[in-house]
Parts: structure tokens; C-alpha cells; sequence
């Protein structure tokens, strides 16, 4: 199917997509618990939180389009909008299983793109979805875009995190 949809606005979001999700560092597996937890500056997310929040955010995208969520329960508590990152990694799920959630996502989210005509792209987002998603993104079109940029947005904190703990950065 990704061949019938290259020309098309899903073939240039999905290709965007893969490029970005491409940058998830795969080093992040064999961080320690400390590296992993660690606040630059003490403050807001860390590597661990971040990747669990893209999970809980790309979800979106399918949740919208097939109605139901491919994200565990304990991943909305602990990774989702409002919640606070942990600093005790017992608290959290084993990097390993966040890494292959990441991916499945991903292909999840992927998937979804490719079964999106143009004209369901540029649809309105209607039905019982929470106002402040519509407020937010007119159309299905705008629900993706911005699901690429907040996956843009953490990846680059989980790279500023590692540069902090002297790691190497992307490319």
C-alpha cells in the first residue's frame, strides 16, 4: 500500500514520519537507570518519560481514525498529558518494553496514515472527542502534523538530555 501512497499528502507525512521516528536513539536500551531518569537542570521530563509521552501522544492518530487505543492503561498514568515524570525507575515499565511500544506505535500510526485518503485527511474532526483535540486541530490533516511535531519536539529533549550526559548526539 505505501507505494500507492508516496505522490500523496499521506506519502509525505508517512515519509516524514519514518524519517523522525528514525532519530529515537537506540543507545537509550543500554543508558543506566540514573542516565535515564536524569533532569537537566533538575527539572521537567526525562529520556524515559519522554519516549513513553510520544507513545501516549501518537496514539492519537489511531485512536481517532479506528476508535480504539493500541496504548497500555498504565501508559496513559504514567506517560500521559498532566502527569508528572517519576525518579524511581521501579515506578516504570523496562526500557526494552517502552522501546518496542515505541516502534509499534509507530508502525501503528504509519498504518493508520496510509489508509487515509486525501479526503479524509482534509475532514473535520467531528465526533466525541475531547474539545480541547478539536481546538487544537481542525482536521485529520492537522491531528498528524502535529503528532509529528510533538515527536519532533521530545526527541530533540531526549538528545539535549544526552549531550547533557556527554553522549553522542544525532547523525
Amino acid at each position: 500500500m505505501s507505494e500507492q501512497v508516496n505522490g500523496t499528502p499521506a506519502g509525505v507525512l508517512v515519509r516524514q514520519l519514518k524519517m523522525i521516528s528514525s532519530w529515537m536513539p537506540e543507545q537509550v536500551k543500554e543508558m543506566s537507570s540514573e542516565e535515564l531518569l536524569y533532569r537537566a537542570g533538575g527539572k521537567r521530563s526525562h529520556i524515559l518519560w519522554c519516549i513513553g509521552h510520544i507513545i501516549v501522544g501518537s496514539d492519537i492518530v489511531t485512536y481517532i481514525s479506528a476508535g480504539e487505543s493500541n496504548v497500555p492503561d498504565k501508559y496513559r498514568e504514567l506517560f500521559g498529558i498532566g502527569t508528572t515524570p517519576k525518579d524511581n525507575i521501579e515506578g516504570y515499565p523496562p526500557i526494552a518494553e517502552i522501546m518496542n511500544v515505541y516502534k509499534n506505535m509507530i508502525n501503528n500510526v504509519i498504518e493508520t496514515i496510509q489508509s487515509l485518503s486525501d479526503d479524509d485527511l482534509y475532514s473535520s474532526l467531528v465526533g466525541d472527542h475531547p474539545k480541547t483535540l478539536a481546538e487544537y486541530f481542525k482536521t485529520r490533516l492537522d491531528l498528524v502534523t502535529g503528532t509529528i511535531g510533538h515527536l519532533t519536539y521530545h526527541i530533540g529533549q531526549i538528545y539535549f538530555i544526552m549531550r547533557m550526559l556527554g553522549k553522542p548526539g544525532v547523525g
